[in-house]
């Protein structure tokens, strides 16, 4: 009985701390305004695109029909989905667009302390476990990711890591079904949430398992059918992005300033105790005293409490990470065809952070807590840790004076989310030595991501886009409305338009022709758009430098129609998915079913 008491006693102590350490890193999210980050606006300009073709129907809207300014871009097509499903969930029960990325970010910080927690408590026990999770969400570069960079998707694949690691862990240990089915579940989250972090881990974990169970060759194939089964689960969204990579321009995504050569980080950016203002490529002062201190263990200590072999790999994984973040690096980055595509070497900080996360069990060790205490460690001892950790990090983010991530701006109606509001936002109007507005520096980059289709001449584009910022910016700031762009351009002949229906994925126009015209849909062509008139398919020309689509309409009153058809591909992936997926709930039912016979079996058998 009293052991009882004292378990609960301390689940309580750990919920309560755990919640003081979650709250404090999502304080600055629990105001009106929004914070002032590098991809500013920018989820929410993305989701109300989302929203649009959800709303319409589409399950995946794989064409934007506003971005680039109008003409168009197959955007989730590419671009990982799962973000944008939570937060359309929120924003479907009534939430807007800012506080339905809020509630979203809020979930990746609880999800990323809890999985640590999970893993950590699987590896060491619930009070260290308690430490490790603390400084998950606390290293500079988790801090960084959620109020410099804003890179939210980012941050939530990171909180699928000790996930991953957990469910795989218990899956070869246990060989029970339901952790087979977490571990193919989570593989599938990681990849419908950030390409470039799936790349990154899914080799970190497949590694980690070749180590620890290499001489066990049936559950390394069990493991494979998790990783594989993940994939299929995924597969709507991965095999066309995959695959159809041929028909945008992939090479934008490597070069300009998604070059690698500009982005690596030195030494004293990496190794700087303090933090460093916009840049958050250090590993903080604690990040350096766990480095130290692994150090000091694996030389002096032969023997240890510690699973030895656990910290040798993580502590190779946080080496060679931060190896591929510097410059002498440029050699491995040249040699391998897909780290170019990685973009910026210091997103390898992912890595580097989760490995000094786990790294961090050392400050549990008898050999560092003797340093200040004599007898055995108890449960204050970790919570006296959690407190430096939340209290440390915060003093370097808020009282060092470069150091202003917690910058807010007003945030927006939902309609003012729309793309053709980015044309400028708060943090770029400009006003004169007497307070008054001034004029607006357009901001594009929201609206104008890098998936671009093939055939679309990229300088022209943007200067057709230029000109029509003087009549975007005067239509928004004077009228206070949304400009748009005329979907249908007549390029010869006469004709009117009498109707007009636009949606994501369909155009439709009444059209009324004096005689034989040429029209101009203001959209990029995109595999596969097709052209009717009255319910016939019609041939689209596309011989213009922009890739725009033209056909021709004859004398008389006609319905032209353009519809986003899918292809073949697309469709064999998705029916791939929803199989996986029908297979995954029937599976979980009769996993479900059979714990329940089984409870209710041990309790008749108790009685």
């Amino acid at each position: 009985m009293e052991e009882k008491k004292r378990k609960r006693r301390d689940n309580l102590i750990i919920f309560f701390i755990s919640l003081f350490a979650i709250l404090i890193v999502i304080l600055q999210l629990l105001n009106g305004g929004f914070p002032a980050t590098h991809d500013l606006n920018l989820h929410m300009t993305w989701l109300y695109e989302f929203d649009q073709g959800f709303r319409e129907g589409h399950f995946l809207p794989r064409w934007s029909s506003n971005i680039w300014y109008g003409y168009g871009s197959p955007l989730f097509n590419y671009i990982q989905p799962l973000f944008y499903y939570l937060a359309e969930g929120f924003h479907l029960i009534g939430f807007s667009l800012v506080i339905s990325v809020k509630l979203v970010i809020i979930l990746s910080v609880i999800l990323s302390f809890l999985f640590m927690y999970l893993l950590a408590k699987e590896l060491w026990g619930k009070w260290p476990a308690l430490v490790i999770a603390a400084l998950y969400i606390y290293l500079p570069y988790r801090i960084g990711l959620l109020y410099i960079r804003g890179s939210f998707p980012e941050y939530l694949a990171m909180a699928f890591f000790p996930l991953l690691l957990f469910s795989f862990i218990k899956f070869l240990k246990t060989e029970k079904s339901g952790y087979f089915l977490l571990s193919s579940f989570t593989v599938a989250l990681l990849i419908l949430t950030h390409n470039i972090q799936t790349i990154l881990f899914l080799p970190v974990l497949v590694i980690y398992l070749l180590v620890f169970y290499s001489r066990e060759i049936k559950k390394i194939l069990k493991s494979a059918m998790a990783i594989i089964y993940g994939a299929l689960l995924s597969s709507f969204f991965w095999i066309p992005a995959f695959f159809e990579r041929k028909y945008i321009q992939v090479e934008r995504l490597a070069t300009g300033r998604y070059d690698f050569h500009n982005s690596f980080v030195n030494l004293k950016q990496i190794f700087s105790p303090v933090w460093g203002g916009s840049d958050f490529y250090q590993i903080g002062a604690i990040g350096i005293l766990i480095v130290i201190f692994t150090i000091y263990i694996l030389i002096k200590r032969k023997k240890t409490d510690f699973n030895k072999k656990n910290l040798i790999f993580f502590f190779v994984l946080v080496i060679i990470s931060l190896f591929l973040l510097t410059k002498p690096s440029t050699f491995i980055w040249e040699s391998i065809p897909l780290l170019p595509f990685l973009q910026y070497p210091w997103r390898f900080l992912s890595l580097t952070v989760f490995g000094l996360a786990i790294l961090g069990s050392v400050i549990v060790f008898p050999e560092f807590y003797r340093i200040f205490i004599k007898k055995e460690p108890t449960h204050k001892y970790f919570i006296i840790l959690v407190l430096f950790i939340v209290v440390f990090s915060l003093t370097l983010f808020v009282i060092y004076d470069p150091a202003k991530p917690f910058i807010h701006i007003p945030a927006r109606k939902d309609f003012q989310y729309n793309v053709y509001y980015q044309l400028f936002d708060e943090v770029n109007l400009v006003y004169d030595e007497e307070n008054k507005f001034k004029n607006a520096e357009y901001n594009v980059y929201s609206g104008i991501p890098d998936v671009l289709p093939k055939g679309v001449d990229y300088d022209l584009a943007k200067k057709k886009i230029n000109s029509l910022v003087s009549s975007a910016v005067a239509t928004i700031s004077e009228k206070g409305q949304p400009y748009y762009v005329d979907k249908l351009m007549l390029l010869s002949g006469e004709a009117k338009v009498l109707e007009s229906k636009i949606l994501t994925e369909e155009y439709q126009f009444n059209i009324e022709a004096e005689e034989e015209s040429r029209v101009r849909i203001n959209t990029f062509w995109f595999p596969i758009w097709r052209a009717y008139i009255d319910g016939n398919e019609v041939e689209i020309d596309r011989d213009n430098q922009l890739d725009l689509m033209d056909v021709t309409v004859p004398e008389g009153q006609h319905i032209l129609r353009f519809e986003f058809h899918s292809t073949t591909l697309r469709i064999v992936a998705a029916l791939v998915s929803s199989i996986s997926f029908l297979l995954f709930l029937i599976l979980s039912l009769i996993l479900i079913i059979k714990l329940l016979v089984r409870k209710k079996y041990v309790s008749t058998e108790a009685v």
